[in-house]
C-alpha cells in the first residue's frame, strides 16, 4: 500500500484516478444500500406475506401434535401458537346452523392482526375471546338474528357473543371455508365435548422468530407422516404473485446498478491507464523495469479500492438508514434490523470491480515503450479483448445475482448487454461511415466533428459504447419504473371483485342471477367447480415419494377445484400448446404454468383425477400463466366442458360491491342459505399494499442507478478528453476563439449522444419486453416516440456534461495541453 498523503497528492494532479476512485464509491455505496436495504425490505414483505399465516411456519395435523415439536421451538426462543379447527354446528333457540370453528391460544396471531369491529369500525384487537365468550363473523349474525350480548350454544357449552370477526389474518390463505366463521378460546374447546374419536379436526402449532433460529428448527424438525408444514409459499397465488413480482423488481434494479457501476469503473479506467501511459514510458526510461512498474501503480489503485469501499460502505449504510426513516409506516412495526451480507457483497463487489474491470488495463500499462515518452499522446498497448472480455465476464459472473429468484434476470439482462454492443458495433460504425461520408453536405462545425470522430474512431466506439450502455440501463429501468410497474399495477383494476359466492348449486343458477339483475347489478359469470385429486400422470400412479420438492408434494397431496371453461379468460396468457376452440367435444386439460413446472408436467401428459367415486383422465393440450392480481375467479387446472359436465359440480363466481352495501351481502345470504359469500377486500389491499411499496423501493434504488448513470457519462466523456486536450490547444495556438472552439467540440458530443442515445433507447426497449414477457409475465408494447426523445435526451446530456470537459480545458495554457506533466 501507498501512504495516504501521496494518494492524495495523486488525486489532485491526476482527474482520472479520482474518477476511478468516485466509481468505486458509488458501485459499493450502492450495492450496500440497495442489498442491505431491500434484504430488508425483502424480510418485512416475507414477514407480512407470513401474516397470511398468522406466524412464520406452521406445523398441520389431524392428530393432536408431539408436544416435542413446540418444546423445541420454545428452546430456541421461538413464539409459539396452537390452533385448532373443525366444522361444527351451532344453536340459537330453535335455529341451528353450520359453522366454520377455531379455538386459538393466547398469542394468536403471532404474525398480522386479528381484525374485530368496535362501533361498526374495524379495529385490530388486542387479545382473544375471552374464556366463555366467543367471536363470530356477521353472516352468522345475520343468518341466526343474533345480536352482540346474544348467547348461542356449541356442543355442550354455552357462550357470549362478543364482538363481530372481520377478518383472521391465516384465513386469507384459503377462500373456501364453506361457512360462517366462529372463533373461541382454547381454554373452551374441551368443554364442548366435541373432540370426539374420529372428528374431523385440523390442528396447527404456529411459530414465529428470528430467521437463524426459524432456520436451526426445520433443520432439528423430524415430521410424522400424518404432520405438514406450511410456509408463505402456501399463501393465496394473488399474494405470491405480487411478493414475486416485487422481489423481481428490486433484483432488476439491483443489478442495473452494478452493471452500471462496473461500466463506469471500466471506461474510467482506461482514462487512467491512458494518461498514465507517459508516466509509465518516463519510469521506463529511468531504468524501471515492468514488475517495478506494475506493482507501483497496482499498489495505487489497490490503496484507493480500499479507501474507497470504507467510504462508499459508510456511505451506503447511512443511505439505507436515512431510507429507513423516511419509510417508517411502511409495515407494520419497524424493517427488520440490517443484516452483515449486503457489506461483505459490497465489498466483495468493489474489489471485484475495480480489479476485474482496471486489471486487463493495468497488466498492458508496463508494455509501455520507453520511446512513447516523446509522443504527445500515449496508448501503444491497448488491452488485449479477448483478456478484457474474460476479466470482465468472470467479474459480472461472480458479481451477478445468481439466486434462485433472479437468475432469469440476470440470464436477461446479460442478453441485453450482449444485444446492445452487438448493436452498437453494428448501427455505430454504419451511422458514422455515413456521417463521414456525407460530411461535405454540412456545415463546417459537422464536418470537423465528423472528421474528429471518424479518426479516433476506434476510441469513438468505446466512448459510445460506454454511453450507450450506462443509458440502456437508465432507459430500461425508466421503463420497468414507469411502463412496467404502472402495467403491472394496473392489473389490479379499481373496480376488482373483492366478494366470492361459492357452494351455488345448480339449480340456484338462474335465480341467484335474477337477484342481481333485481338489485341493478349486472349478473356476474358462474363458473363451474369440481373437487378431483391427482391419481396418475402418464399412467403412473401418484406417489408422494416420486417429489423432493416439498411444495410439488403438497400439491400432488392435495384436492384440486376443477373448471371447465369455453373460451380462454382475459387474464390468462398460453405460454405452450393450444387453448381449445368453443364446442370442442375431446377430453382436454390446461394447466397453470407454474404449478405444471412444479409437479413436472409438460404439454402432451396424460393426467388422470378422482373425482365423484370415478376416474376422468385427458391429455394437457396447453399451459397457462394466470394474472392473479386481477383477483377474477381462476383455477390452476381447467378441462373441456365435454370432459367436466358430466360430473357434479358446484358453482363460483365474483364480483365488486361498492362500500356501504353491505345490506345487499344480508340479504342474498338469507335468500341462498346454502351460498357462502366471502368478502377478500381485506385481501386486495395486501396485494396493492405489496405493490405499492414495490414501488417506492425501486424509487429509491433508482436515485443510486441514475448516479451511477451521471458517472458512466462522465467516465465515457474522459476517454476521449486526453484527444480533446490536444485539438483545443491547437485551435487556441492558431487563434481560434472559445466560441468557435466550443461549437465545434459540441458538435462531437452532439453526434455521439445521439448515435449513443438512438441506440440505447431501442435495445432498452428490447430488454424491457423481455424483462416484461419473460420474468415479470406483464405485457409491452414499443414507443417509437421514447427512442426519438431518447436520442435528442442522450444528446442534450452529453453536451451538458461535455461543456464541462471543454471549461476545464480553456482554463488550462495551451503549453501544458500540448506536454502534459
Amino acid at each position: 500500500m501507498i501512504k495516504f498523503s501521496h494518494l492524495v497528492g495523486r488525486l489532485r494532479r491526476d482527474s482520472n484516478l479520482l474518477i476511478i476512485g468516485a466509481a468505486i464509491v458509488v458501485a459499493v455505496a450502492s450495492v450496500a444500500s440497495v442489498d442491505t436495504f431491500t434484504d430488508r425490505v425483502r424480510r418485512a414483505m416475507e414477514q407480512q406475506a407470513n401474516a397470511l399465516l398468522a406466524a412464520d411456519l406452521v406445523i398441520a395435523s389431524s392428530q393432536q401434535l408431539p408436544p416435542q415439536y413446540s418444546q423445541s421451538a420454545v428452546a430456541l426462543n421461538l413464539d409459539t401458537a396452537s390452533t385448532v379447527e373443525m366444522r361444527s354446528v351451532v344453536s340459537h333457540g330453535d335455529n341451528l346452523q353450520l359453522v366454520e370453528l377455531k379455538a386459538v391460544s393466547n398469542g394468536y396471531p403471532l404474525r398480522g392482526e386479528l381484525i374485530v369491529k368496535e362501533n361498526n369500525i374495524p379495529v385490530a384487537s388486542n387479545g382473544i375471546p375471552a374464556p366463555g365468550t366467543v367471536w363470530v363473523e356477521q353472516r352468522l349474525l345475520d343468518i341466526l338474528g343474533l345480536q352482540i350480548g346474544d348467547r348461542l350454544t356449541l356442543g355442550k357449552l354455552t357462550m357470549t357473543v362478543t364482538r363481530v370477526m372481520v377478518i383472521e389474518p391465516d384465513r386469507a390463505g384459503s377462500l373456501f371455508n364453506l361457512a360462517p366463521r366462529v372463533l373461541m378460546n382454547l381454554e373452551n374447546l374441551a368443554a364442548t365435548k366435541l373432540l370426539l374419536p374420529g372428528s374431523r379436526v385440523t390442528r396447527s402449532l404456529l411459530i414465529a422468530g428470528d430467521e437463524p433460529a426459524l432456520r436451526e428448527y426445520k433443520n432439528q424438525l423430524t415430521l410424522r407422516d400424518t404432520d405438514r408444514i406450511r410456509t408463505a409459499d402456501d399463501a393465496r397465488p394473488e399474494i405470491r404473485s405480487a411478493i414475486d413480482r416485487a422481489d423481481h423488481f428490486l433484483n432488476l434494479a439491483v443489478l442495473t446498478s452494478i452493471i452500471l457501476s462496473a461500466v463506469a469503473i471500466a471506461l474510467a479506467a482506461r482514462a487512467y491507464t491512458a494518461k498514465n501511459a507517459k508516466a509509465c514510458a518516463l519510469l521506463r526510461v529511468l531504468g524501471a523495469t515492468r514488475r517495478q512498474v506494475f506493482i507501483y501503480f497496482s499498489k495505487e489503485l489497490g490503496t484507493l479500492t480500499v479507501i474507497s469501499i470504507i467510504i462508499g460502505i459508510a456511505i451506503g449504510l447511512g443511505a439505507q438508514y436515512l431510507l429507513s426513516i423516511l419509510i417508517s409506516g411502511w409495515v407494520q412495526g419497524e424493517l427488520p434490523a440490517p443484516g452483515a451480507t449486503g457489506v461483505l457483497r459490497a465489498g466483495f463487489i468493489g474489489m471485484l470491480a475495480s480489479f476485474g474491470f482496471a486489471l486487463p488495463y493495468l497488466l498492458e500499462l508496463p508494455k509501455t515503450t520507453p520511446g512513447s515518452v516523446l509522443r504527445p499522446s500515449v496508448e501503444n498497448n491497448p488491452p488485449n479483448p479477448y483478456l478484457l472480455v474474460i476479466f470482465a465476464g468472470v467479474a459480472l459472473l461472480l458479481i451477478a445475482p445468481w439466486e434462485a429468484n433472479s437468475w432469469r434476470i440476470t440470464l436477461w439482462v446479460g442478453l441485453g448487454i450482449v444485444l446492445a454492443i452487438s448493436m452498437l458495433a453494428i448501427f455505430g460504425q454504419i451511422l458514422l461511415a455515413l456521417l463521414y461520408r456525407a460530411r461535405h453536405k454540412f456545415g463546417m462545425v459537422v464536418r470537423f466533428g465528423s472528421t474528429n470522430l471518424w479518426r479516433r474512431r476506434v476510441l469513438t466506439q468505446v466512448q459510445v459504447a460506454g454511453l450507450a450502455l450506462g443509458l440502456t440501463a437508465l432507459f430500461a429501468l425508466a421503463l420497468v419504473r414507469t411502463e412496467l410497474l404502472e402495467s403491472w399495477v394496473a392489473q389490479l383494476p379499481e373496480r376488482a371483485p373483492n366478494q366470492f359466492l361459492i357452494n351455488i348449486q345448480p339449480e340456484e343458477q338462474q335465480s341467484l342471477k335474477q337477484f342481481f339483475s333485481a338489485h341493478g347489478i349486472a349478473p356476474p359469470e358462474l363458473h363451474p367447480m369440481i373437487r378431483a385429486r391427482l391419481v396418475s400422470i402418464n399412467g403412473k400412479n401418484v406417489h408422494l415419494d416420486d417429489y423432493d420438492d416439498p411444495r410439488a408434494k403438497r400439491l400432488a397431496n392435495r384436492e384440486f377445484n376443477l373448471s371447465s371453461s369455453a373460451k380462454l379468460k382475459t387474464d390468462n396468457k398460453i405460454t405452450a400448446g393450444n387453448y381449445w376452440s368453443a364446442g370442442v367435444d375431446r377430453p382436454e386439460f390446461s394447466f397453470e404454468k407454474d404449478i405444471a413446472e412444479t409437479l413436472g408436467l409438460e404439454v402432451g401428459d396424460v393426467i388422470e383425477f378422482a373425482a365423484a367415486g370415478e376416474n376422468l383422465a385427458a391429455e394437457i393440450t396447453s399451459l397457462r400463466t394466470v394474472q392473479w392480481e386481477s383477483m377474477g375467479v381462476n383455477f390452476f387446472v381447467e378441462g373441456t366442458p365435454a370432459l367436466l359436465n358430466p360430473f357434479p359440480a358446484t358453482y363460483i363466481t365474483s364480483f365488486y360491491l361498492p362500500e356501504g352495501n353491505n345490506g345487499l351481502m344480508a340479504e342474498l345470504v338469507r335468500q341462498f342459505p346454502s351460498v357462502t359469500a366471502l368478502d377478500v377486500s381485506a385481501l386486495i389491499t395486501q396485494v396493492k399494499l405489496i405493490m405499492d411499496r414495490a414501488a417506492d423501493a425501486i424509487e429509491f434504488v433508482a436515485m443510486f442507478t441514475l448516479l451511477a448513470g451521471v458517472l458512466v457519462l462522465i467516465s465515457a466523456i474522459q476517454t476521449t478528453q486526453q484527444e480533446r486536450n490536444f485539438a483545443t490547444a491547437l485551435i487556441k495556438t492558431v487563434g481560434g476563439t472559445r466560441l468557435k472552439t466550443m461549437s465545434l467540440m459540441i458538435s462531437e458530443f452532439v453526434i455521439v449522444g445521439a448515435i449513443a442515445g438512438t441506440t440505447a433507447a431501442i435495445t432498452a426497449q428490447l430488454c424491457a419486453w423481455a424483462i416484461a414477457d419473460q420474468v415479470l409475465q406483464i405485457s409491452y408494447s414499443f414507443d417509437f416516440w421514447f427512442v426519438l426523445l431518447g436520442g435528442l435526451w442522450s444528446a442534450l446530456i452529453v453536451v451538458l456534461i461535455g461543456l464541462v470537459a471543454i471549461t476545464l480545458a480553456f482554463r488550462k495554457p495551451a503549453r501544458l495541453l500540448l506536454n502534459p506533466p
